[in-house]
């Protein structure tokens, strides 16, 4: 956050709470090794991303993601986007250019 503050002023210096859900076992499953899968995630999780693995999307509201361990991840007005569009069906939900937008 410090290195984009300057450009961005209106942003809180706070680090906001960013997290990655994975349907599968491992992030970029198109890696052929492993260890490039598992370096990515490092990567990430050292630049204080949140990952969960093996994470399946039960709902999508304007306020939170339900989880299918019933667990509920908050979040603020940024969209939630998967790659390719799939998955259970949303409701209230807008689909544009492969993103899902949820309605207030």
């Amino acid at each position: 956050m410090r290195n984009i503050h300057p450009f961005y002023p209106q942003l809180s210096r706070n680090r906001p709470r960013m997290v990655l859900l994975q349907r599968g076992a491992r992030i970029v499953p198109e890696f052929q090794h492993d260890s490039l899968s598992e370096f990515a995630l490092r990567k990430l999780q050292q630049n204080g991303l949140e990952v969960k693995l093996n994470m399946e999307v039960k709902e999508v509201t304007a306020r939170y993601v339900q989880l299918g361990t019933e667990e509920r991840v908050p979040y603020g007005p940024n969209p939630v986007c998967d790659r390719d569009g799939t998955g259970p069906p949303y409701q209230e939900n807008r689909i544009a250019d492969g993103a899902r937008q949820v309605e207030d």
